[in-house]
């Protein structure tokens, strides 16, 4: 992802894509899913005894 994330000026994804031997949308779902992963780090706290879907967003 990291190289992905990184790439130079005028570098596509399907380019880094090519260069790793996958699918250009395979690479957009792992990019995708790291972003869910990343997101889903930064969870409000809950307090004891409500449940997440009462609990709202932050």
């Amino acid at each position: 992802m990291r190289v992905a994330r990184n790439r130079g000026p005028g570098v596509t994804v399907e380019q880094v894509a090519t260069d790793f031997g996958v699918h250009p949308m395979t690479l957009w779902k792992w990019m995708r899913r790291a972003d869910i992963g990343l997101s889903s780090l930064r969870v409000c706290p809950v307090p004891a005894g409500v449940g997440r879907r009462s609990a709202g967003r932050c």
